[in-house]
């Protein structure tokens, strides 16, 4: 049996691998009005919705085509939010995706940028999917853009995404692991 490579870890987290009990923590904060602004999901509000795509989530895992997190402070035990590397057919190709997001509580200091670069540093040494993961930041979404900005990463492409009624601008970056 391959052993599954260590969690990411940094200065303030842990990353504990996401587990079935995370399904109501996972409902409840990503129907926060601000997240479902940036992930846009269209039925969010939806209990089952979230459940089918936790449920899918937990399949990804069991099947090695995905890596998913619980960040968790060191000095306190609470959960910041969610983080992972999943699958995406957005564009056709399999391409693996670089996602994220901190309870709204939470935000302002400075967990999100801490969570990416623990998981890309992480995902350079441990995930073997891919040559490369894409980041998709939605115009305005200020936090993310400020974390493309300081690494200087290369834009994939630009596209228009419907999210919850409106379309947004979205822009690919490319993360190279190799």
């Amino acid at each position: 049996m391959e052993q599954s490579p260590p969690s990411p870890e940094s200065s303030r987290l842990l990353f504990r691998p996401l587990a079935p009990i995370d399904a109501v923590m996972f409902y409840l904060e990503i129907t926060d009005d601000l997240t479902k602004h940036w992930i846009g999901l269209e039925r969010a509000d939806c209990f089952e919705k979230c459940e089918e795509d936790f449920q899918t989530s937990l399949a990804n895992i069991r099947n090695g085509l995905s890596v998913e997190f619980i960040p968790i402070t060191k000095d306190r035990g609470e959960s910041v939010g969610y983080a992972g590397i999943v699958p995406t057919f957005e564009h056709g190709d399999l391409e693996f995706e670089v996602v994220f997001w901190v309870k709204q509580k939470l935000r302002g200091k400075g967990y999100g940028k801490e969570i990416f670069a623990t998981l890309f540093e992480w995902a350079k040494e441990n995930f073997t999917n891919a040559p490369h993961l894409i980041y998709s930041v939605t115009e305005g979404n200020t936090e993310s853009e400020a974390i493309i900005k300081r690494l200087g990463l290369r834009v994939v492409r630009t596209w228009q995404a419907p999210k919850r009624g409106v379309v947004r601008n979205v822009t690919d970056y490319e993360l190279p692991l190799r």
